[in-house]
């Protein structure tokens, strides 16, 4: 979702001769091919260089979605620049191959973990969180995109004229969370009755939800480098309470 918006609200405008129609339909196919590309690239790294390894090696996803805010700035602010579009396409897939390729080492480092004969029971319970997290996920997402909004929208209306601001839209300036709530005004707009140099808070949206994607990978990433067998002597000490 992030994906998709970021490249119509900021590298569309910014690049309107090359984010057409047809590169946005060769970008979802490239996504899907990065996806598969994950899933067989950290799929067979797993098998050499072991699974919690691979696992580590997939928080990379985390510098990259903390990278994309300053690369959606780069393009905003320099319309026109070809290589925050590039940037911006390489990370983007970059964190969707590491996607994919979790969901293909995940299987089998649980099993190193806990045991063949719990994986199955472990990974069942993982896809159900997913199954959670897809259901949840976007909604959360899209609120902390509601606030970036606003936050927007409160910057501008302290640039804006008033008297301009009530001969576009009919209403005074104080009726604008009205405006927002009934989603008949964009950030477009504000724009245009604003001051030339006014900076653009539409490059901003995502800021706060790609900052809080990476926090969740990177705080994953840490947590797995505290995953460690169970020592044979805990194990003892359990059977023992258990008999």
């Amino acid at each position: 979702m992030c994906i998709r918006d970021s490249l119509t609200d900021v590298m569309s405008p910014a690049l309107p001769t090359i984010v057409t129609g047809s590169f946005a339909t060769s970008f979802v196919a490239a996504v899907s091919i990065a996806n598969l590309s994950g899933r067989l690239g950290f799929g067979a790294a797993a098998d050499h260089l072991g699974q919690k390894r691979v696992v580590a090696m997939l928080g990379l996803s985390a510098p990259l979605c903390a990278g994309i805010p300053s690369v959606c700035t780069m393009a905003g602010t320099n319309p026109g620049t070809v290589l925050p579009l590039w940037l911006f396409c390489g990370s983007t897939l970059g964190v969707v191959a590491c996607f994919g390729g979790f969901f293909a080492v995940m299987p089998s480092y649980l099993g190193k973990v806990f045991g063949p004969q719990h994986a199955g029971a472990i990974m069942g319970r993982h896809l159900t969180a997913y199954s959670a997290a897809a259901v949840a996920g976007p909604g959360l997402l899209m609120g902390l995109r509601d606030v970036s909004v606003r936050d927007g929208f409160d910057t501008l209306a302290q640039q804006v004229d008033p008297v301009v601001f009530e001969q576009k839209f009919g209403v005074p300036l104080e009726q604008l969370p009205m405006l927002i709530e009934a989603k008949s005004i964009t950030i477009a707009q504000m724009m245009e009755i604003s001051a030339a140099g006014t900076f653009d808070p539409t490059i901003t949206l995502y800021n706060t939800t790609l900052y809080s994607m990476s926090a969740v990978i990177a705080s994953a990433v840490v947590c797995n480098q505290f995953v460690h067998p169970v020592s044979r002597e805990a194990i003892q000490a359990l059977n023992s309470t258990n008999k």
